[in-house]
């Protein structure tokens, strides 16, 4: 992700799990939390910020982040209006802080690599453009805007700027 200030990485994390039966982020997978595996890669991806977005559960799930000057937890009081609400706050703090691209991946996605978001965000940063997920939707993967190419980023409506080629996938696609 080429760790500068300008490259940023949002972790949206403030589902309630219903359809887990609630403490979904919190439950145990090979050892970790599972918000723990989406926070790390997106750590290890060498963004300037980490931004946390909590909403359920937020101080039960902030006690179990890492220590790291990178992270900041942002709580969203809309949670339950949806997941848009939570992109939105990522969105606006991003812009606030002159993030020049923005990744962002959901907490419940423990197999994504660090390379893959590293990746994203490099693409988005070289296409300065707009790309929508996959056709038919599909927040299943990380994705990532660039402030120039979105101008000003959206903060509620989602208009991802790049996808990553995941096995059954589109590859990356750009459109202005």
């Amino acid at each position: 992700m080429n760790a500068t200030a300008q490259a940023w990485c949002a972790v949206l994390a403030a589902g309630q799990g219903a359809r887990f039966g609630g403490g979904k982020l919190s439950a145990d997978l090979a050892g970790r939390p599972l918000l723990l595996w989406a926070v790390e890669a997106a750590l290890a991806a060498g963004p300037g910020r980490v931004l946390v977005v909590l909403g359920a559960g937020a101080e039960e799930l902030r006690g179990l982040l890492p220590a790291d000057p990178r992270l900041e937890v942002l709580v969203n009081s809309r949670h339950q209006e949806g997941m848009g609400t939570s992109l939105a706050r990522a969105a606006q703090a991003a812009l606030a802080g002159g993030a020049e691209v923005l990744a962002v991946l959901l907490a419940d996605m423990p197999l994504v690599a660090p390379a893959t978001v590293a990746a994203v965000a490099r693409a988005a940063r070289r296409m300065r453009g707009t790309c929508w997920p996959r056709p038919g939707g599909g927040w299943d993967r990380p994705w990532a805007w660039t402030a120039r190419g979105c101008g000003p980023w959206p903060a509620a409506a989602a208009r991802p700027a790049c996808y990553t080629p995941w096995p059954g996938s589109w590859p990356f696609k750009a459109g202005r």
